[in-house]
């Protein structure tokens, strides 16, 4: 229950002399009137703690109870140090809490606003509540408490389960409280973070859990061209050998403090194949490979079920210890495991190597549930367009009741934690649940997301799937300051004969990975738009046949025609190929690419109408004057979304097709 509204305070302050003992500090805090809160004592440890800034003077902690949240600044500074609740990550539109400690003790704390970027005016209503307030030599401590949601719906934000955009500030002056401005701060910042969360507790050390680090071999970003600042890396492990079954409880990154800004998400997929040890197991101790471009072997494709996700800002995860997760295919889990790393190096900084990874705890000790990994959203291929210069563009995926009946256990399955993943244009993610033709509470839903934290969201009660269930991602998108169309994320297979590409942070991807048990045999239930009823929606009629898109049963191009026969054979030849090379290259040479995978439709050529014929499909999306029309955009949006047009992948971990049905 959310507390009743506020009453109007004013500003707060305590004498106190930073050499006081804190029992002192305890009487006067009580004896001026600040506040003590009912449900935590001014020296308790808070639960979270996090460094807002790169040089580690910012360190924020907070706990989150029913209806407020406590929070702890220890800064390296003596003047005025700032907190605010920002919904773009600047000052305008910002709730700020701010303070300081004079040098003989004196505490002030005020609750403001800002307008622009200029000094945050005092709010007339001050809903925040000073716990505490000390400086020494070097720091100041301020611990104060906040409602979740306040009376002020002028100048206060609510704080949600979103995410949200902290912004702080800080300066070794004392402000004049008699002046109308403050002095300008000396150091400010933004960092994206999940208040509401529950901590992360890893598993306690003991004899019974052990851990496996997989880390990049020395990943060079010189080798980037100068033109590319994005890498995705892949790494092929196998698990340790181990003579029973384990299960995996938790992981943490492992990144060095100099390249932290560099590694923007790792993800570590199980690989299920048939006759996986043949056919993996030689990748074991070579360095790695481009993701998704040419030299990358197609076995690795099967490297989709993710066991870990980890975003920027994520401070590691922990399964509840009623669960774990297999390991080791005698037991129902993978043996083989690939390492996807996303660098990000958009300053182009030369001579950066890494080895960063993950640390991944198991144990012999096995929990009551398997767990397992189900991936939502829209299937990676190049079907996803957005629109440039919108605002609010929707894409949708569904997970249909047809999927969910056949594919899940009687019993259902229960979801205890996801990932919500998009790109730069994301702004919300929701994660939607209808049973019998009603909608039930969304699972999973962030409306202020944010691209540069992504974090695995703990459920604070497990939902239970059941078959029947119908599941439907919505991924909102703000284009507005793109000139041409931006397409989702994709893989070799689906352009095997391009040249150039891009998988990049500028394309687009609308993906939900759910944490469920017990461990299912469905691995991947999305959807994408019907093509034609897509190209249909901007004007085209026809293609001619066999260009591009237009045949989507697109593995088979880079496979050739024929019998299934020789297109393993095909396989296998490329395969070998491409092992050869990566042998040869010991990540010294090896070409890397920047890979568009769009470039499928510039492949496709129209036939009809006229006035459109012999223009590629790309060419026509990259026609600014196409979306200044409101009501192709308006159908192209339909298209795109509405779930008349949707086909189904209803998928197991080796990519089988366990369902299929056009809704």
């Amino acid at each position: 229950m959310l507390a009743l509204c506020c009453t109007v305070a004013t500003a707060l302050s305590t004498g106190h002399h930073p050499d006081a003992d804190d029992d002192v500090l305890h009487r006067h805090v009580r004896d001026e009137g600040t506040s003590h809160h009912p449900d935590m004592d001014v020296h308790e440890p808070l639960i979270h703690s996090v460094q807002l800034d790169d040089e580690g003077r910012y360190v924020l902690s907070w706990t989150p109870l029913d209806d407020d949240v406590i929070f702890e600044v220890q800064v390296a500074a003596l003047g005025y140090v700032g907190l605010g609740f920002s919904p773009t990550g600047g000052m305008t539109g910002a709730d700020i809490i701010l303070g300081w400690v004079t040098e003989d003790g004196n505490v002030t704390l005020t609750d403001r606003y800002a307008k622009g970027d200029g000094s945050p005016l005092l709010d007339a209503s001050q809903d925040v509540t000073l716990m505490s307030g000390r400086r020494n030599a070097t720091h100041t401590t301020m611990r104060f408490s906040r409602p979740w949601v306040t009376c002020d719906d002028l100048h206060d934000l609510p704080i949600t389960a979103d995410t949200v955009r902290v912004i702080y500030a800080f300066d070794d002056e004392i402000p004049d409280a008699s002046a109308p401005n403050l002095p300008y701060h000396d150091h400010r910042g933004t960092k994206s973070l999940y208040l509401k969360e529950a901590p992360v507790e890893m598993p306690p050390a003991s004899g019974d859990v052990l851990h496996w680090e997989v880390l990049a071999p020395n990943v060079s970003l010189v080798h980037l061209p100068n033109n590319l600042t994005t890498l995705y890396w892949c790494k092929l492990f196998r698990m340790p050998e181990l003579r029973t079954k384990h299960h995996f409880i938790a992981s943490e990154p492992v990144i060095s403090k100099v390249n932290k800004q560099y590694v923007h998400h790792m993800l570590f997929y199980e690989c299920h194949i048939d006759d996986s040890s043949s056919r993996l197991q030689r990748y074991v101790d070579q360095p790695g490979v481009q993701c998704y471009g040419p030299d990358m072997p197609l076995s690795w494709y099967r490297c989709g079920r993710p066991l870990v996700a980890w975003g920027t800002g994520g401070e590691g995860e922990a399964l509840p210890p009623h669960v774990g997760t297999p390991l080791g295919e005698e037991w129902n889990g993978a043996t083989y495991f690939m390492l996807e790393i996303h660098y990000n190096n958009p300053t182009m900084t030369p001579d950066v190597i890494d080895s960063s990874g993950l640390r991944l705890f198991y144990t012999s000790t096995l929990r009551q549930h398997d767990s397992g990994t189900l991936e939502l959203g829209l299937p990676p291929r190049p079907t996803l367009i957005v629109p440039p210069q919108s605002a609010e563009f929707r894409a949708v995926g569904h997970c249909s009741p047809a999927c969910t009946s056949q594919a899940l256990p009687a019993g259902g399955l229960q979801v205890l934690a996801g990932i919500l993943h998009a790109h730069l244009l994301g702004r919300a993610v929701t994660l939607r649940h209808i049973r019998d033709g009603k909608e039930l509470p969304p699972i999973l839903a962030d409306h202020h997301y944010d691209f540069n934290y992504q974090q695995k969201r703990q459920l604070a009660k497990e939902v239970t799937i059941l078959p029947g269930d119908h599941l439907i991602v919505t991924c909102s998108y703000d284009s507005t300051h793109r000139l041409q169309p931006t397409f989702v994320k994709t893989c070799l297979l689906y352009s095997i004969n391009t040249k150039n590409g891009g998988l990049s942070t500028n394309e687009e991807m609308c993906l939900v990975y759910l944490t469920v048990y017990p461990r299912p045999a469905l691995s991947k239930c999305q959807s994408e738009p019907d093509m034609p009823a897509v190209f249909h929606s901007v004007g085209v009629e026809s293609f001619y046949p066999e260009t591009g898109g237009t045949k989507m049963s697109l593995p088979n191009r880079a496979l050739g025609a024929g019998s299934q026969e020789e297109r393993m054979k095909n396989m296998a030849a490329m395969e070998e190929a491409q092992y050869r090379k990566m042998v040869a290259s010991k990540n010294t040479d090896m070409h890397v690419n920047d890979i568009i995978f769009y470039q499928l439709w510039n492949e496709t050529i129209i036939k009809e109408p006229y006035a459109l014929q012999n223009m590629t499909f790309l060419q026509l999306l990259n026609e600014r004057n196409l979306w200044q029309d409101p009501k192709i955009l308006a159908d192209f949006q339909r298209a795109s979304s509405d779930s008349t047009f949707v086909q189904e992948f209803c998928l197991d971990s080796k990519m089988k097709q366990l369902a299929v049905r056009k809704l």
